[in-house]
């Protein structure tokens, strides 16, 4: 579904309208002036989690994430309007949670401390008004639910595609050491007949070649191939033991 679609069918369901951003003005104002301080409480409570401490290599790279936070924040998630931005937005942040290893728990446990500190921020805006107290924290719910959605939507597909692809290139990976396993069969088979029987060394050295081939080219398929799964750790294991067998048979 394009995604003005799915935009529409969204705000629609959530009953986003003007009169949702118009119940955002107040605390609007007040994320401008103590964003700072709203996400210096974040951070500390975040980084109590040795799981998401560890995510952060050093001052600078929490200091970046920051500023796309609050940048973020402030400019997507409480915009007075919703268009393509929103879904490139969330697509970007998506992708920088499967390239760091942030599941939706943990990303969906975060956004939960943020909400409960704009609830917060919205209560003291309007301190005694409890109608205006009330459509403020609907307002801001709304916006924290679309944007959760969106992006959880955006990991899913990211993580899928990636899925895909490793499932495409280990199909094409197990063809490939199919075909090369079966030469190496017959290339051993073959070595080891001509040894037994005391061949000339001219067809011991062919033989040792046509393994060797067989060898680089499992090599080389094992260096193209970059997941680390059991498949090509066993691949691995058995190329370095097939070239052990090699060596222990001409020293």
């Amino acid at each position: 579904m394009p995604y003005r679609a799915v935009m529409a069918q969204r705000l629609r369901f959530l009953e986003i309208d003007e009169s949702t951003v118009a119940s955002l003005g107040p605390i609007k104002q007040s994320l401008d002036a103590e964003f700072d301080q709203l996400l210096d409480r974040f951070y500390a409570h975040i980084l109590k989690q040795p799981e998401l401490h560890a995510m952060f290599s050093d001052k600078e790279t929490m200091a970046r994430a920051r500023a796309a936070q609050k940048r973020y924040w402030l400019t997507h998630l409480f915009a007075k309007q919703f268009d393509a931005g929103q879904f490139e937005q969330a697509e970007k942040i998506a992708q920088a949670h499967l390239r760091i290893g942030l599941e939706p728990s943990w990303y969906m446990s975060g956004y939960c401390y943020m909400l409960n500190q704009f609830v917060e921020l919205a209560c003291a805006c309007h301190k005694n008004d409890s109608v205006n107290t009330s459509a403020t924290i609907q307002a801001v719910n709304k916006l924290v639910f679309l944007d959760m959605n969106t992006v959880i939507d955006k990991y899913l597909e990211a993580k899928n595609a990636t899925m895909r692809d490793v499932l495409r290139r280990a199909t094409v990976f197990g063809e490939d050491m199919a075909a090369i396993s079966t030469e190496l069969e017959h290339a051993q088979r073959d070595l080891q007949q001509k040894v037994d029987t005391a061949a000339p060394s001219t067809e011991i050295a062919r033989c040792v070649a046509r393994l060797s081939i067989s060898v680089a080219g499992m090599a080389s398929r094992l260096g193209k191939f970059q997941t680390e799964d059991r498949l090509s750790t066993t691949l691995h294991q058995r190329r370095r033991g097939l070239g052990a067998w090699v060596q222990r048979l001409f020293s």
